[in-house]
């Protein structure tokens, strides 16, 4: 989920602390690309990194359905009803919405330190027909791009039919789109009581699988996202936890990568 350069995670840890979170228990390691070590020793149940809501509500769905247009909201919500899906649905594309506005990332030092995502959403069409042509990847990533296209159409207040889709947006407004949709698919915490929302220094986190030691839960009472240890930890030993699939056309499709055969050896052997 990270993939940030270590400058770029270290600007981000340097500016959560700067909004008072405690970053006392945690560091930064280059171990499995950019993400985050115990700097003490940490046993089950340990709350090692704590998530304050001024942080994590900018970047939430919440947040987004308050300044995202009511009409907007009832285009989205109308056609995630007609496409079957759920409300977690609509919500993500109402956040992916509010992220893409220029001024929000422009304004934001937490956004404006994200680099583009590697994944096929964002890939150009030649690119994905090369490298997925053939895979078990290839249908899911084309129905992702066309789902993404139909549903900014239908935000911009295009409708959904082809020919609208095609006048929706210019190439540089698709981008941008793309570009926040990315981000919330592969950095968004949401689920099991917590929710839907970018959470800044929990984006850090590396995948680990089965190899998991920690975990990202919501504590409504301080209306905090805190990363808790699942089992004792070292003084520098790698924080990681599950990202809930072990499906590799989905771990490249949401995330940007796909697990080797030497992951799974090396995420045990840092745990």
């Amino acid at each position: 989920m990270s993939r940030l350069p270590p400058a770029a995670a270290a600007a981000q840890l340097s500016w959560l602390g700067s909004q008072g979170v405690s970053l006392a228990r945690v560091a930064l390691s280059a171990v499995h690309g950019t993400g985050l070590t115990t700097s003490t020793a940490a046993n089950a149940g340990d709350v090692l990194l704590s998530i304050p809501a001024p942080v994590w509500q900018p970047f939430s769905a919440a947040t987004a359905r308050q300044r995202v247009p009511a009409a907007v909201v009832g285009r989205v919500e109308e056609r995630s009803t007609a496409l079957g899906a759920g409300s977690s649905f609509c919500d993500a594309a109402l956040l992916a919405y509010h992220l893409a506005e220029p001024s929000q990332r422009a304004h934001s030092p937490y956004l404006s330190g994200l680099p583009p995502s590697d994944v096929p959403l964002l890939w150009p069409a030649p690119l994905r027909g090369a490298l997925l042509g053939g895979t078990s990847a290839a249908p899911a990533a084309a129905s992702q791009v066309a789902l993404s296209d139909d549903i900014l159409a239908v935000l911009d207040g295009q409708g959904s039919s082809s020919g609208d889709r095609a006048r929706a947006a210019s190439d540089e407004r698709r981008a941008g789109f793309r570009w926040a949709q990315s981000v919330v698919l592969s950095r968004a915490h949401s689920g099991e009581g917590k929710p839907l929302a970018l959470v800044p220094g929990l984006d850090l986190l590396n995948h680990g699988g089965d190899a998991a030691g920690a975990a990202v839960r919501f504590d409504p009472s301080a209306a905090a996202f805190e990363l808790v240890a699942t089992r004792a930890h070292a003084p520098g030993e790698h924080l990681l936890i599950d990202y809930g699939t072990r499906a590799s056309h989905r771990l490249l499709r949401l995330y940007g990568f796909v697990p080797s055969e030497g992951d799974a050896a090396a995420a045990a052997a840092a745990a």
